[in-house]
């Protein structure tokens, strides 16, 4: 009885033993990552006799899918990710050509606060009276007037038109404190004068620089003069 075991028990037994040693013959399976779409799962590719297999759990994780098992079947779904779209590009904004309208507004401002400015020293130095502090405040328009003008400007045209425009303000400012310098003194040459201001060469020059500046700021399109250099 117990010989009969034994020799059914090594029956069984050799098979077994004989598959081992040809399993550490051949070595162990080799496991490898698989990696998909950059995603990668450690030791999810086995290879056997020149065989890879995957485990399907393991391949649902690299895809990102779902896996579902039935009777019959098993589905796997894969997971559609958003488009990653470029970043958007900077819009860098166009530099506009001509004279702007924001700055033609500011710059016809100005050159009305100059022209109140200019007036009323004619009418100072008409009246032969020391003007005191009555010009200060056209002189504070004026000078806020081509502030807001400056920072207006954002093309050539407007830089170009503005740099007229300070020369005709520095024109003003010459001329301004010489007639004032002349009306303090009390000297009534051109107060007595019958063609003052029309004869006065500043007067003159200021008029022709500030029609021009007038014409080509409505025009928008820059355009030079000597009348104001």
């Amino acid at each position: 009885m117990n010989r009969t075991l034994m020799r059914r028990t090594a029956i069984v037994l050799v098979p077994f033993l004989l598959g081992a040693l040809f399993l550490l013959a051949q070595g162990l399976p080799a496991k490898r990552a698989l990696v998909v779409n950059g995603h990668s799962v450690p030791d999810a590719v086995v290879q056997i006799n020149g065989h890879a297999y995957v485990e399907i759990d393991s391949l649902a994780e690299a895809m990102r899918a779902s896996v579902k098992f039935f009777p019959d079947r098993v589905v796997l779904t894969t997971l559609e990710e958003p488009v990653q779209l470029p970043p958007p590009q900077a819009v860098v904004p166009q530099m506009k050509e001509g004279i702007t309208r924001e700055f033609a507004r500011a710059a016809l401002a100005h050159l009305s606060a100059m022209r109140e400015w200019k007036d009323a020293i004619i009418r100072v130095i008409k009246a032969g009276e020391p003007a005191g502090t009555k010009l200060q405040d056209y002189r504070d328009r004026a000078v806020e007037s081509l502030r807001l003008a400056s920072i207006s400007a954002i093309t050539n045209s407007d830089l170009n038109a503005l740099q007229l425009i300070r020369n005709e303000f520095a024109y003003m400012q010459q001329w301004d404190s010489g007639a004032m310098a002349a009306n303090q003194a009390m000297s009534g040459e051109q107060a007595v004068n019958p063609n003052f201001p029309q004869n006065d060469a500043m007067v003159a020059r200021i008029s022709g620089c500030h029609s021009f500046l007038n014409s080509m700021i409505v025009s928008g399109v820059f355009a030079d003069s000597s009348l104001c250099h």
